[in-house]
């Protein structure tokens, strides 16, 4: 079998690919063996094996969520360590993961989008399921960055560039909308809304199910395709090229919504911070290990400031390098300056995540051109 042609990045390549490793070292020591909060390990095994957070003795860690003893044990270590957010323990604490997790709306909905492509059945960003069980029990921060390095991978063979390879099967593209918003963006607001809930039984239960939501996303994309067949769809010229078009019109109405959605978050973070004085963005954001050792909650908000940091890191280097292969390829003539002054100016005005799927949302358009690539 002959050698694939690929993409000739050169030293960008070399440099993307280098920080990205460094991102997700950087993560591991961080969120794994920072002297920030010595023992805090053993400290939150105690925590979820009592049930209870030593500064909230009244509220009860929930035991039973599956019935399935192993499965309920694990899932009580991950609300534990979501609830303070979730049930406002420190505020900035919740304005950080309420922020980060809608944001997070955008990369999971890229992702859906790269495993859906009919070039990359098989490739590394194929699967998702595999990607989503190890940020959400590695870490995300530890794992997204060599999720990066996969689609750089993936994307380095010139075969991806072709109009039957970037393709996504009709029924596949009308299922994105809908299996996004319902299986990971409602169950992810749905945390956040404010009602009765006495010990927080409800908002525990809504918090262990949102651990499975990218899973939940698969389930309905994979289901939800018979009800979208191509035979549903408008008479329409059965060609390739019409094909291509159409399943592009819904990458990129699913590319807008997410758009508008983290743009909006992004937007209210800032009202909030203008109707609220009281409350600092550099506590929300910024983590501070001179702080630490502190409550449980304080604990886990340095954590999760370094998780969004550097998957939003490493994501806006993702953007840069997905959207400069395009000139590589011919599709484009944008150079890297420009490139991250756009997505340095992006993530002040629209946010981080905006900028992200706005990146891709525009690069969708480019990638429709058909011209002669640079190759090695």
């Amino acid at each position: 079998m002959s050698r694939q042609a690929r993409l000739s990045r050169g030293w960008y390549g070399r440099m993307a690919s280098i920080t990205l490793v460094a991102l997700s070292a950087l993560a591991t020591y961080e969120m794994r063996y920072t002297p920030a909060s010595p023992g805090f390990s053993e400290h939150f095994v105690t925590i979820v094996d009592t049930k209870e957070y030593p500064e909230r003795l009244e509220l009860a860690i929930r035991s039973h969520y599956t019935g399935i003893a192993n499965l309920d044990y694990g899932l009580r270590f991950l609300v534990a360590a979501f609830l303070p957010s979730a049930a406002s323990f420190v505020r900035e604490f919740q304005v950080l993961q309420a922020y980060f997790l809608v944001s997070f709306f955008p990369i999971i909905s890229i992702y859906a989008v790269e495993a859906g492509r009919r070039g990359n059945k098989r490739a590394w960003t194929y699967y998702t399921t595999a990607w989503a069980l190890l940020y959400q029990t590695v870490g995300g921060a530890i794992v997204i960055p060599l999720y990066c390095l996969a689609f750089m991978r993936d994307t380095a063979r010139l075969e991806y560039y072709t109009t039957p390879s970037r393709q996504l099967p009709l029924p596949y593209a009308r299922s994105l909308v809908p299996a996004l918003l319902l299986g990971f963006l409602l169950p992810t607001i749905t945390i956040y809304l404010p009602f009765d809930d006495p010990g927080l039984m409800i908002k525990q239960a809504l918090t262990a199910f949102w651990q499975v939501t990218p899973l939940l996303v698969n389930l309905m994309l994979h289901f939800l395709q018979p009800f979208f067949s191509v035979s549903s769809s408008p008479p329409a010229r059965k060609t390739a090229d019409s094909d291509a078009e159409t399943d592009a019109t819904y990458v990129k109405r699913l590319y807008g919504i997410c758009f508008v959605t983290s743009a909006a978050a992004h937007l209210g973070i800032v009202s909030l911070r203008l109707l609220d004085p009281k409350l600092s963005l550099i506590r929300v954001f910024l983590p501070k290990t001179e702080l630490l050792p502190g409550s449980v909650a304080e604990t886990l908000h340095f954590i999760f400031q370094w998780d969004y940091l550097l998957i939003f890191a490493a994501s806006m280097l993702w953007a840069c390098v997905a959207v400069h292969d395009l000139d590589v390829v011919g599709r484009t003539d944008v150079s890297l300056v420009q490139l991250g002054t756009a997505v340095v100016v992006g993530s002040v005005i629209f946010g981080p995540a905006a900028t992200v799927v706005g990146a891709f949302w525009w690069r969708e358009d480019k990638l429709r051109q058909e011209v002669k690539p640079k190759i090695s």
